[in-house]
């Protein structure tokens, strides 16, 4: 698996390549019991030192004025949904499983890739957009927004931000 997300990151195999490596090296056959029996113990350890707070500050603005919100990532949606749920999003959306008769993970049903994240956005669209990502994947939503902020991103998102007078956090 490290070597499929190694692979990803020198941008030899897109989200899709990388979601198939994890599916296949990590949930694949395992019980959907386990990963979300499991994720809250998991958030409790590793989720603060995550959060990026020039972020949180305007998603807590954001809440405080009404606007509706929602969390898109292409990682889990066991994962995605209790993060959701821990800071309190509108929305959300994750990559989603298919589940056998036993309850093991059997397949990849929805993977929530850029466009599926543009899609959701423009449903869910308010009078103003706006759009954080940390992922030149994300390019369609950025595009759309009303506003594109690009948090941390790497070389490549950071020079494309820079030309397009994106905000960069």
């Amino acid at each position: 698996m490290i070597f499929g997300f190694i692979r990803y990151e020198l941008g030899s195999i897109d989200l899709r390549g990388l979601h198939h490596v994890v599916f296949a090296s990590i949930l694949q056959g395992r019980p959907y019991s386990f990963f979300t029996d499991w994720v809250d113990p998991f958030l409790d350890l590793f989720l603060k030192p995550f959060l990026y707070q020039p972020v949180l500050e305007r998603y807590r603005n954001a809440k405080k004025t009404g606007h509706p919100t929602f969390l898109l990532s292409s990682s889990p949606d066991f994962l995605v949904g209790a993060i959701a749920r821990r800071l309190g999003f509108d929305f959300w959306q994750g990559t989603e499983y298919s589940i056998d008769k036993e309850g093991r993970i059997c397949e990849i049903s929805t993977l929530i890739d850029a466009a599926a994240k543009l899609q959701f956005a423009k449903k869910m669209a308010a009078a103003k957009n706006i759009a954080y990502s940390d992922s030149e994947e994300d390019l369609p939503l950025l595009e759309w927004a009303d506003e594109a902020i690009v948090v941390q991103p790497r070389l490549g998102l950071k020079f494309l931000a820079k030309q397009r007078n994106w905000e960069v956090l």
